[in-house]
């Protein structure tokens, strides 16, 4: 009795589930009915919608890791002819988005998601900082969408994301007195010391004559050789490998930056084998602390202030960005009052070049003074 009790509830319950499924069926084939009618207004099927909601909502890879999507943009990027510190910036700048989201899906970050992850990480960076950052996150999830790593929504979204306006500031230069006495300082040094200090020393004065004498970035300057230095026909080539835009300039060597190459020859062996930018970084942090021991004001060519990595560290960095650069261009402009001339030296562009450097030197005279910093010995070529 109590089995046959149970089969009996098992039918009513049965019958019930299949109550219960037609009456979804129908529901099911009235919504069906009214979404074909709606398409057929618009002259499209329910195959074709399905496919349009599919590819526009679900990414055809599937489910994949943010870590794993970073991995795939630089195997990628490998493909592609970028200079190695290009591709050591965009591994820094994956690195960064693979650690905050790690094994989240990444077609499951949204605009939210990464303007909480750039307001943690970039607590410390300043307006450009912040404006390159978030303008390659867009180049990346562009990528992600063309290869099917995240839905092909028209707005994805790093599309979103606020970018903020370029910092308007007059750039920071230093003056002759600055830039002579760093470089006397220098030379002096290199002169009193021995063994690999000397060479190293040197070195450091050619970098310097690189930048501030020729416009020459700090990141192309520490990588030059003396093959890129044509003594004969008086000119330094930045070769495409070591330009920042991937393309290769040569510059005329003016008449004070070709009498310190030529004092230099034999002096400055142009090693990059070590590390050429740390060097110049520990020469400056002796050349402030020799200053301070004298109560002498630290000058703005070298000065530095406490900023906060995005570990958490406090690292002493330079207080005024680019600032040897900015004093070349301002000099060389108001000398040669050219733009373009200006321009091509720096392989920067001209609205940058014109908006940015040509108030920052005032007189002519400042001008002339600043290009007559010669080296302590003139030589003649040989």
């Amino acid at each position: 009795n109590a089995l046959e009790a149970k089969l009996h509830q098992a039918q009513i319950q049965g019958n019930v589930g299949t109550t219960h499924g037609r009456a979804v069926a129908v529901a099911n084939d009235h919504v069906v009915a009214g979404a074909m009618a709606k398409l057929a207004v618009v002259g499209a099927t329910l195959e074709e919608a399905v496919e349009y909601f599919l590819k526009h909502n679900f990414a055809q890879r599937g489910k994949c890791s943010v870590a794993d999507a970073m991995k795939a943009f630089m195997a990628d990027a490998i493909k592609g002819n970028i200079k190695a510190t290009t591709m050591d910036e965009y591994q820094r700048r994956t690195d960064i988005i693979a650690k905050y989201f790690s094994a989240k899906n990444v077609n499951d970050v949204t605009t939210d998601d990464l303007e909480e992850m750039f307001d943690k990480v970039g607590s410390c960076w300043g307006v450009e900082t912040m404006r390159h950052a978030k303008r390659f996150t867009i180049t990346i999830w562009n990528f992600l969408g063309r290869k099917g790593y995240i839905s092909q929504k028209t707005d994805h979204a790093a599309k979103d994301l606020k970018i903020p306006n370029p910092a308007n500031y007059t750039p920071k230069r230093s003056n002759y007195k600055e830039v002579f006495h760093l470089l006397y300082w220098t030379d002096a040094r290199a002169r009193k010391v021995g063994g690999y200090k000397k060479p190293n020393l040197y070195d450091c004065v050619a970098r310097y004559v690189f930048v501030l004498f020729l416009g020459i970035r700090k990141s192309e300057a520490v990588q030059i050789l003396w093959s890129d230095i044509n003594l004969v026909d008086r000119n330094i080539t930045v070769r495409a490998e070591v330009s920042k835009t991937g393309k290769p300039r040569t510059n005329y060597l003016i008449d004070n930056a070709y009498q310190w190459l030529l004092y230099l020859k034999d002096k400055a062996p142009l090693d990059i084998s070590g590390d050429p930018e740390r060097r110049i970084y520990n020469l400056q942090k002796i050349y402030r602390t020799e200053l301070l021991k004298k109560s002498a004001k630290i000058p703005d060519i070298v000065a530095t202030e406490d900023k906060k990595e995005s570990s958490g560290n406090i690292k002493a960095k330079e207080k005024f960005h680019n600032i040897m650069r900015h004093t070349f261009a301002g000099h060389y402009l108001r000398l040669k009052q050219s733009v373009s001339e200006t321009a091509l030296m720096m392989g920067n562009k001209e609205e940058k070049v014109r908006s940015n450097y040509w108030e920052l030197v005032k007189t002519e005279r400042e001008a002339q003074q600043y290009f007559k910093i010669f080296p302590p010995e003139l030589v003649e070529i040989k």
